[in-house]
């Protein structure tokens, strides 16, 4: 039973996989890298810059990165989703 669970999504993944991509993965990679951008720029901006740092500072690399992100997202929406799935959902739930 699981095993058959485990078959039909690999082959589910591999069709959707090899599948060009649609307007509809487009937007989800585009929303997606949004997200992934805010975060992968402020924690970075935090880590690697100096401190003390400004609100506005941090607003300018966000709106920065999610500009990468909305653009990473839509030319590569498939690898953006697979590769930044778990960022976008940092700090989301219980």
């Amino acid at each position: 039973m699981i095993r058959a669970f485990i078959q039909r999504r690999a082959a589910n993944f591999k069709s959707w996989w090899n599948r060009p991509p649609t307007t509809r993965d487009r937007v989800l990679g585009s929303f997606v890298g949004a997200l992934v951008g805010v975060w992968v720029a402020v924690l970075g901006r935090l880590l690697l810059g100096e401190m003390p740092v400004s609100f506005v500072s941090l607003a300018e690399f966000a709106m920065i990165g999610a500009a990468c992100g909305v653009v990473l997202g839509a030319a590569f929406p498939k690898s953006v989703l697979i590769l930044g799935f778990p960022f976008a959902s940092l700090g989301v739930g219980s």
